[in-house]
């Protein structure tokens, strides 16, 4: 790119003397002069052509540095063996477009004014870009040999030939803080009223119910996934179990059964395969009876779990302080589990022993979960943090779009590659 540079600019210069050459013998100083530059500009369009991205009132995007910033993005995912090559164009101009937003920021912010510091904020970004430089300078010295001073000397000629330099931190630490203080101006007039929260709160439970009473499993999902909920349909209870899982070689064997289980034809085949699974599950039965026997003593049925359960979603998280939500129509669990934990008649009733493709499941029913609406106080705290984020990135994205269009920016993806 550096060669079609100097090519086009010595043309332009032998144009240029062959052109006052001309001068000299022409009547028509005007028209050669005329003639002269427009080929000038000729020129300098196809010198933009190889080295502009992107202009803009203020600025060029030049394709070297997309170039620099799309090798770089090959090379990263590379290492986590992704090949985006197929999704060049794409990349490109997101690139491209991400420069001149980050440019427009800055220069927005100089606009602003907002690009003074004090001297103590100075003080802080020579501290802090001095650390960083110093802690990438012990980090790299083992890639040279020599004395210490030799190493020393190899590592900052290096960091040098990259522009890593105390400077060159200090200058991206000033640009990250320009780029907080133009987000706070662009977000200062943002305001959650508790109007809003109550309106964006009847939304949602209009938008739950309708969307769970039409699929219950909507419903299983959003809960076993933690997303808020903000509407219970009827009938749902909160169990927890202890899963007993067999042994691999046990599991193995129960595959195998299972599979000719399925393939079986007549009763006589069934009944002997199920007379083989339930072999292998008897030799869990002393632990099945160890735990009901702690059970029927009155020990805690979460300390139980602890102990026993093989179940990762009952040692942490929401689901194990409340349990999991299930119904006599759940679809999120095996029809085994589920007709187990509906089988159950009292809260505080645990069920007999319950086999799956699993394992051995002990359920205890904890209670019923409320149907209807959340209550607003349970959610008030998640929601106005969403929806402040919402309306932020909003605020801030429209002054964005705002300040990008104000500069006019021309965009050249096609240039790149």
């Amino acid at each position: 790119m550096h060669q079609i540079k100097r090519i086009l600019a010595c043309t332009i210069a032998a144009l240029l003397a062959l052109s006052l050459c001309a001068f000299a013998e022409e009547e028509d100083l005007a028209a050669q002069l005329e003639a002269a530059n427009a080929r000038i500009a000729e020129l300098e369009a196809q010198i933009e052509t190889y080295t502009v991205a992107a202009k803009y009132d203020g600025g060029i995007v030049s394709v070297e540095e997309v170039e620099e910033q799309y090798d770089y993005l090959v090379d990263m995912y590379s290492q986590y063996g992704y090949d985006i090559s197929s999704y060049a164009d794409y990349y490109v101009e997101d690139i491209i477009r991400q420069i001149v937003a980050f440019r427009v920021q800055l220069q927005k912010a100089a606009e602003l004014g907002l690009d003074q510091f004090t001297e103590e904020e100075e003080a802080a970004f020579a501290e802090e870009a001095q650390a960083e430089y110093d802690g990438t300078v012990e980090m790299y010295q083992s890639q040279f040999t020599g004395t210490e001073e030799e190493i020393l000397q190899q590592t900052e000629e290096f960091l040098a030939s990259q522009e890593y330099t105390v400077d060159a931190i200090i200058g991206y630490l000033k640009e990250e803080a320009l780029l907080d203080r133009i987000y706070d101006y662009a977000i200062a007039d943002v305001t959650l009223t508790d109007d809003a929260v109550s309106q964006e709160y009847d939304a949602r439970v209009a938008a739950d119910r309708e969307a769970f009473e039409a699929d219950l499993s909507q419903y299983e999902s959003a809960v076993n996934n933690g997303t808020p909920v903000y509407y219970t349909p009827e009938g749902f209870r909160a169990v927890k179990h202890i899963l007993l899982l067999p042994s691999e070689e046990a599991q193995a064997e129960l595959d195998s059964l299972n599979s000719e289980l399925s393939n079986a034809e007549t009763d006589e085949e069934k009944a002997e395969i199920q007379a083989q699974i339930d072999e292998v599950f008897a030799g869990m039965d002393p632990t099945v009876e160890e735990i009901y026997a702690r059970i029927e003593a009155g020990e805690d049925f979460d300390a139980l779990i602890a102990e026993y359960g093989q179940d990762p979603g009952m040692q942490s998280g929401d689901s194990a302080q409340n349990g999991y939500y299930v119904s006599a129509d759940s679809t999120a669990w095996v029809q085994e589990f589920t007709d187990g934990a509906m089988s159950i008649p009292e809260i505080g009733g645990v069920s007999d022993p319950v086999r799956s493709s699993y394992g051995i499941h002990i359920i205890k029913y904890v209670g019923d979960v409320a149907p209807g609406a959340t209550d607003f106080a349970d959610v008030e705290a998640a929601l106005r943090e969403s929806l402040l984020a919402t309306m932020t990135e909003e605020a801030y994205n429209a002054a964005l779009d705002e300040w990008v269009e104000a500069v006019h920016p021309e965009y050249y993806p096609e240039r790149v590659l």
